[in-house]
């Protein structure tokens, strides 16, 4: 479960955060408008169910019909309740497809990171692959993750997602993280150096691409170690042996594409009811400001990085 409001406001505000000039400022300001009037209303106590185990949504327009069908059905279950659909990794064209199939509404969401294996490498990945040859920490495979390890592994992330990029990201249990380990809906690898587990991440094969769901690493410790770069190192690594790309989802910037990320535009699909009063008054503002979001929104995405 995650915050609507920060999932769908915050978390793109914070993507902007530093941006410079006049349209990422009115951006910024838009979107606190936006925050503070959905926490009036009492949108902040409402949540998102995320599937964590696929961490992205579909990067090809093949799974579309069976996502109308989903969103149709949804639709009947919870007639009076505002339907999103986020994460949409596919062209524009077919976003805009989806919605009005829905009878919704499509409208850019923020950026996710591809890393595509052969392409040139940038010089900080290639400084982070040094790294992680020089450090020659252990590599432990998904058949190494006993107890302990998924324990920590929790801890990791816990420290991660929650410790620093804030209270409202999912605390999953230790029960969750066994089930996903034993039932291989994700696979476990990690570095170790003598003091334990480094840094560890849980990647998805969804066989056309990998994605990152989990990944964790000891932050206690001197940020000159790099595991953070050093695990992100790695899954390249295992990314391109496999030749696969690798989707690395939101934030983290200047991060990424200085490692040779290419942003991505997600769209997100919002179909409001039409029975309700908000339904209603959501349904009006989209109609009048989803094509001027569609042009504007990819605009500051490629003039800002985010």
């Amino acid at each position: 479960l995650t915050s609507l409001v920060s999932a769908l406001i915050t978390t793109p505000r914070a993507e902007i955060a530093e941006a410079p000039g006049l349209a990422a400022a009115l951006t910024r300001l838009g979107l606190d408008a936006a925050a503070a009037a959905a926490t009036a209303i009492g949108a902040d106590t409402a949540a998102i169910v995320n599937n964590t185990l696929l961490s992205v949504s579909p990067e090809d327009d093949r799974a579309m019909p069976g996502l109308a069908q989903a969103i149709a059905a949804a639709s009947l279950r919870w007639p009076d309740r505002i339907l999103a659909v986020r994460g949409l990794l596919v062209d524009a064209d077919a976003a805009k497809q989806l919605a009005r199939t829905a009878a919704g509404f499509c409208v850019p969401h923020r950026i996710s990171y591809a890393f595509t294996p052969g392409a040139p490498a940038k010089i900080n990945a290639v400084r982070d692959a040094g790294l992680l040859a020089k450090a020659k920490l252990e590599r432990i495979g998904h058949d190494d993750f006993d107890t302990a390890r998924l324990a920590e592994a929790r801890r990791q992330y816990l420290d991660v997602y929650v410790g620093r990029h804030g209270g409202r990201n999912p605390a999953l249990t230790a029960d969750f993280f066994a089930r996903l380990h034993a039932a291989r809906a994700a696979e476990f690898i990690g570095l170790a150096d003598d003091q334990g587990m480094a840094a560890f991440a849980a990647v998805r094969d969804h066989g056309a691409f990998l994605s990152v769901p989990l990944i964790g690493y000891r932050v206690a410790a001197d940020r000159k170690a790099g595991y953070y770069r050093q695990m992100c190192a790695r899954v390249l690594e295992v990314a391109g042996a496999r030749g696969l790309p690798v989707n690395f989802g939101a934030g983290a910037a200047r991060y990424k594409t200085l490692r040779g990320g290419a942003p991505v535009i997600e769209y997100m699909v919002i179909v409001p009811p039409r029975d309700t009063w908000l339904g209603r008054a959501l349904r009006a503002a989209l109609s009048r400001s989803e094509t001027h979001l569609q042009r504007l929104v990819p605009r500051l995405i490629a003039a800002h990085g985010g």
